[in-house]
């Protein structure tokens, strides 16, 4: 766990971020709360395709945003490198949302999806 109130976090693009929190505060976009689990389904719509897309991206940003993890799925929270305290709780983190994903899209576009290691790529 992260106890330090200041965290200055190396990006796989070679940038960092300071964070005035740690992990523990529910703030942070690296913070899971017990309700956080993958089976929980933030958006009752399923993606089916181009026809419903802007209501899908729409209802899951806000979804995203609530939980404070909207951030995990835009370039403003980018890869963490392996070697980076906060790798392993980003990568926990990063499975949660994927599946929250995957969990909100119809079969067909779930399938060809499963092997995307990144809820950005995703």
């Amino acid at each position: 766990k992260q106890h330090c109130l200041y965290q200055h976090t190396l990006y796989a693009d070679n940038t960092s971020r300071i964070y005035s929190h740690s992990i523990e505060n529910n703030s942070h976009p690296l913070y899971l709360h017990y309700n956080d689990h993958p089976d929980l389904i933030l958006i009752s719509k399923k993606l089916v395709g181009s026809e419903n897309y802007a209501s899908w991206k729409c209802s899951m940003q806000i979804a995203l945003s609530a939980k404070d993890k909207l951030v995990i799925v835009t370039v403003s929270f980018p890869f963490l490198v392996d070697t980076s305290p906060l790798h392993a709780p980003w990568k926990r983190v990063n499975h949660i949302v994927i599946t929250k994903i995957l969990n909100t899209v119809s079969d067909d576009i779930s399938n060809s999806m499963h092997f995307i290691d990144s809820a950005y790529a995703i």
